[in-house]
């Protein structure tokens, strides 16, 4: 329907162009306001006064930028070429406008405005591409501009990281297919409209990239994008493009890439979580194939060997020890405390620095960096949050001697440090702050182990007092469906037997 509004011929003026619109109305989509269809078709009206309108929509829109038809209308409306200036301008008449300082900055005040409108709202990425495109172009087209411009595609690209960074984490955490699918989609098209604001003339590409941390945002997009390439085969056409552009830009942004090399240690950290840049050099592993970097990463830990990472400019692959970041083996994924842990939430490791262990995770899980290891069919998971440090396993490892419920519901994290084991229940193992956790610790001067929660002991199931009260109980319940809590603050035992929705207590000194 707007197909006919993306070309104006010569011979139009400017008010048979805005007749037609208007007359065409009957054919308005019936997903669009009319009051939107006449705008979207007017913003192509002639020539010169093309930028006027545009900037009349970036102060009071009555287009929603936030829809792919508004991005391709204003997409044609910039860098259509339109015909010769009769003013000998080396601008085309089209573009004459953006010769005077005063209406370059006026686009670029507009688009920063704009840009504060959708910066909360990530589903705002076909905003976000028009406002680039259009920053880019008047970067372009008026030399005093440059300045303002790319203040303003820093600003833009800093939203973009944002984005990008919130849905990545939302994937990492869904537990639902579809929504994990969307996510990754919308994060890869971000990254690649993040990327975009790079896109300039050749000869503003080294202030574009001015600085390696510059050169980090580049690199890290391409990690994004590149991650996500199963995406991109079925994208829309759009987001194919927006790939083609990207690889055109890589490629000729590479010279200037790499001269700013040290951005890829900025770029791999921020998608690798423990990764610690250390001012290592990355070097081109052939003259012929400069495009492919490499280093030796050492291991923060003596009995851990290095690792060879190897990083492609061009397509931001990265590799370690010669393989992608990727998840976790089949043997691993399918193990019970893995997916007690981890549910369906995506889980990409690769190849661990600390001693012991085989595979780490790439990103903090609710803030922990994780560890795993399989043993004779056991998996072992090493949690670090800040400085402390968490072994999980099974709490099949207390089977007979707990009841059922604190080995079936409850997972084990053992401190290295304090030597005490947190049993935090299975439906929120990552809660640290969660009032149903259990510590159990030694006892002092004994080698006995006492479970408690506040003032709240549990009695073992082989103790004597639980064996008594189990005996008592028997017609009702098994031993290891019976819990016999003591409270000392108020000097009761609580005999609970859940599966059965009973409760009893016994207070000292009564008979």
């Amino acid at each position: 329907m707007l197909q006919r509004f993306l070309n104006t011929p010569e011979e139009f003026v400017n008010d048979q162009r805005a007749n037609e619109v208007i007359a065409s109305q009957i054919i308005c989509p019936g997903h669009m306001a009319l009051e939107e269809y006449c705008e979207l078709g007017s913003m192509s009206v002639g020539g010169p006064i093309r930028w006027a309108n545009l900037i009349s929509q970036l102060a009071m829109p009555g287009v929603d930028f936030r829809k792919l038809d508004t991005l391709l209308i204003v997409q044609q409306c910039i860098y259509q070429t339109g015909p010769v200036s009769e003013t000998h301008s080396p601008l085309r008449r089209t573009h004459c406008l953006l010769e005077q300082l005063s209406v370059a900055l006026s686009v670029i005040h507009g688009l920063t405005a704009a840009l504060q409108r959708h910066r909360e709202n990530w589903e705002s990425v076909h905003a976000l591409n028009a406002f680039v495109v259009i920053a880019t172009r008047v970067i372009s087209l008026n030399v005093e501009a440059r300045e303002a411009g790319f203040a303003f595609l820093r600003d833009a690209r800093h939203v973009a990281i944002e984005w990008v960074k919130l849905l990545r984490e939302k994937a990492y955490i869904s537990d639902n297919a579809e929504d994990r699918m969307e996510f990754v989609s919308k994060s890869v098209e971000i990254a690649l409209v993040c990327a975009l604001t790079f896109e300039v003339d050749y000869q503003d590409v080294e202030e574009a990239l001015h600085s390696p941390n510059d050169a980090a945002v580049l690199f890290w997009s391409s990690i994004v994008v590149q991650e996500g390439g199963h995406i991109l085969k079925t994208a829309d056409p759009h987001v194919q493009r927006l790939n083609l552009r990207l690889q055109r830009l890589l490629d000729r942004s590479s010279c200037r890439l790499l001269s700013l090399q040290s951005g890829i240690d900025t770029a791999i950290n921020l998608i690798w979580s423990s990764y610690e840049p250390r001012d290592l050099v990355w070097t081109p592993i052939s003259p012929h194939a400069n495009h492919w970097m490499e280093v030796t990463y050492p291991s923060s830990y003596e009995q851990a060997g290095s690792m060879q990472l190897h990083f492609n400019i061009l397509t931001g692959q990265l590799l370690v020890n010669g393989i992608p970041l990727e998840q976790a083996p089949v043997d691993y994924r399918s193990h019970p405390l893995f997916k007690l842990l981890f549910t369906e939430s995506l889980v990409e490791v690769m190849p661990a620095t600390k001693p012991g262990f085989k595979f780490s995770t790439k990103r903090p899980f609710y803030g922990y960096q994780v560890e795993l290891v399989m043993r004779h069919d056991n998996l072992i998971v090493c949690a670090t949050h800040h400085r402390s440090v968490y072994h999980i396993i099974s709490s099949d490892a207390l089977r007979g001697s707990l009841p059922k419920h604190f080995v079936d519901d409850y997972v084990l994290w053992y401190n290295l440090e304090t030597k005490q084991v947190q049993l935090r229940p299975s439906d929120e193992p990552w809660n640290s702050k969660s009032t149903k956790i259990w510590t159990l610790s030694r006892s002092q001067g004994s080698l006995t182990w006492r479970l408690q929660r506040g003032q709240s002991s549990l009695l073992g199931v082989e103790s004597k007092a639980a064996q008594l009260i189990a005996r008592i109980f028997r017609p009702l319940a098994d031993p290891c469906q019976i819990h016999s809590i003591l409270e000392r603050n108020e000097k009761v035992l609580r005999i609970e037997i859940p599966d059965l929705h009973l409760e009893f207590s016994i207070v000292t000194g009564c008979r």
